[in-house]
Formats: structure tokens, sequence, C-alpha cells
């Protein structure tokens, strides 16, 4: 019940947070408009004659490699509020997983990353969790932009439950 309070407190500011490009569990964006946006800036390219690179990364089980330190570290460098963030941390707080290994359970040990699968907040966590990644991305890229067009595009970001690529 906590994380979907939290999840729409979180889902009212995300777009203000995130980047335009990151269309990821956030409100009004479709991850529709970055999978056919792709495509389309390879196809102009070529036609124009302009050097384009493509960077795709498929980051194996994503939600599992957010550690948690780093994720409270990132919602403060977002100022969001210390008493949301707490709310949060109570969810991950003395987190215990158990792994099952031939058949057997191995002892409970504290989990220290990774955000739950199927928790209404973790999809808006791990956006959160990768955009200082993606900031630091697009602060180096020169960017690409369609002719009679004012906006230069960076960084096409697609992310799904089941993969992500940036």
């Amino acid at each position: 019940m906590l994380s979907k309070v939290l999840a729409t407190r979180l889902r009212k500011v995300m777009e203000y947070v995130v980047h335009v490009d990151q269309t990821y569990c956030v409100p009004s964006r479709l991850i529709t408009d970055n999978v056919t946006l792709t495509p389309d800036v390879l196809d102009l390219s070529g036609s124009l004659g302009c050097e384009l690179g493509l960077i795709s990364l498929d980051q194996e089980k994503a939600f599992d490699q957010v550690e948690h330190q780093y994720l409270w570290q990132t919602l403060e460098a977002f100022v969001f509020s210390s008493g949301l963030i707490a709310k949060i941390q109570v969810l991950y707080r003395d987190l215990e997983s158990v792994l099952k290994i031939n058949g057997s359970l191995c002892a409970p040990f504290e989990a220290q990353r990774g955000v739950r699968q199927g928790c209404s907040l973790s999809g808006m966590l791990y956006s959160l969790a990768i955009e200082p990644f993606l900031h630091r991305l697009r602060s180096k890229l020169q960017g690409f932009s369609f002719p009679g067009c004012r906006d230069v595009f960076k960084i096409v970001c697609v992310c799904g439950w089941h993969n992500g690529l940036c």
C-alpha cells in the first residue's frame, strides 16, 4: 500500500525530473515514440549523408543492478524531500533475499541493491537511477537535428520491463 501511495506522488513529478528523451515510466510519454524515432533518425541521417553513431546497451537484470546507496544519493541530487526519500527507504530497509540453488534455498542475506520487480515504484526508481548516466552522455554528445526542427536529438532512450536500450 505504501509503495502505491509513493508511486502516485512520484508519478506527478517524473516529467519534470526526467529528461524528455527518456520515456520509460514517465506519465504523458510513450515508449513507442522513441521506438519509432530511432529508425527515422537513422534513415534521415543516411539520406543527408550525416555521420551518426548508435550505441545499444542492454542492461541484463537492470532492476537488480541499482545500488540502494546510489539511489538515495540520486534522489537527494534531484532534490526530492528527505521525507519522501525516507519513506522509500522504509520499503528497502532490512530487505533480505534468498537464492534457490539446485532446488535448495540458501540462507537469507541482506540485499543492498535492486529495485523490486513488479513494485509500482520500481520503473520510476530505475528511470531516476539511470538519469545521471544519460545526463553525462547528453553533455558529451553533439546531437542531431531534423531539417527545419530546432530540437537536437542526442539520445533516444527506450526501456522496457524485460530489457533496456539507451
